[in-house]
């Protein structure tokens, strides 16, 4: 009966952790929450012996006040501070009209090959089908300067497709000579990153910085999903318009109650969340059984 009480205080203190993020995290917030259940059971102990103890009660009260303060007031204040960051990071993003892509030969930036399976990557490239899309991997274009415009036959693009084997990882190969001499017509951007990693800022938000009403990108800002035209075979994130720009805040607040570990996400929403619906959960999707709403959530 005690194990079962103990394990059932650690799933509440670890309610407020960040669900998707449990792989590598999970242990260190039940740790978290066991020496959160000792020092509060010792903190309860010694307040309800000073309470009952009449010359130690007006303290034992004070202990009270104070520990409630702390372990209420904290998560309170940085939920609020996360909160009004939020604001700001939501006032940042675009939502315009997106064309049907079907009719654009797209350019797909994302994380990895690896990385895009059950995800807005795996969604997008399964709607594409067998006519596939150019894409570019973020690590292919750390040594790039995306501060200006790149001609994208210089970029190390590759050519996806869906896969006919059953598994969720896209096909990759190399552009032919004449896929090669196609990059001139790509004529739409597609950047789309998994959503629930907390990786640091890469080339496509430092490129971001230098459009107006980006400067001040915070450092905790990260691009989920950019949608844009390109035009003349270059890619521009600078100087292109925009349709869609969805921003992620990676910042956590401490949740309730007050314990090692114990966070919250900041409760970002995908910015134009029924045309990003539209886009990627289509029929494709459906046939291989993709849950849309808990991939884009």
């Amino acid at each position: 009966m005690a194990d079962r009480r103990l394990i059932s205080a650690a799933v509440l203190l670890t309610a407020g952790s960040a669900q998707a993020e449990c792989l590598g995290s999970c242990a260190d917030a039940l740790a978290g929450a066991l020496i959160a259940i000792v020092i509060y059971g010792v903190l309860g102990i010694v307040v309800l012996v000073m309470l009952i103890r009449a010359k130690w009660r007006r303290a034992g009260l004070w202990v009270l006040i104070s520990v409630t303060v702390v372990a209420v007031g904290l998560p309170l204040l940085s939920q609020a501070w996360v909160a009004w960051k939020l604001k700001g990071t939501v006032g940042r993003e675009l939502v315009g009209s997106v064309p049907n892509l079907d009719t654009k030969a797209t350019l797909l930036v994302t994380d990895s090959l690896d990385a895009c399976y059950y995800d807005p990557c795996g969604l997008f490239v399964q709607s594409r089908g067998e006519r596939g899309t150019f894409a570019l991997q973020i690590d292919a274009m750390r040594e790039v300067d995306l501060g200006k415009p790149l001609d994208l036959s210089e970029l190390p693009l590759e050519f996806w497709l869906q896969t006919v084997d059953g598994s969720n990882t896209p096909r990759s190969r190399p552009l032919t000579p004449q896929e090669q001499e196609a990059t001139r017509a790509i004529d739409y951007l597609v950047v789309l990153r998994k959503n629930w990693f907390s990786e640091d800022q890469g080339p496509v938000e430092a490129a971001l910085k230098h459009r107006p009403g980006l400067e001040g990108l915070r450092e905790t800002e990260r691009a989920n999903i950019v949608m844009g035209p390109v035009v003349g075979g270059k890619l521009d994130l600078v100087g292109m318009k925009l349709d869609l720009l969805d921003l992620r805040l990676l910042d956590s607040a401490l949740a309730l109650i007050l314990a090692p570990h114990n966070t919250q996400e900041a409760g970002n929403e995908i910015a134009g969340r029924a045309t990003v619906v539209d886009l990627l959960c289509g029929e494709a999707a459906v046939s291989q059984g993709w849950d849309c709403e808990y991939i884009l959530d």
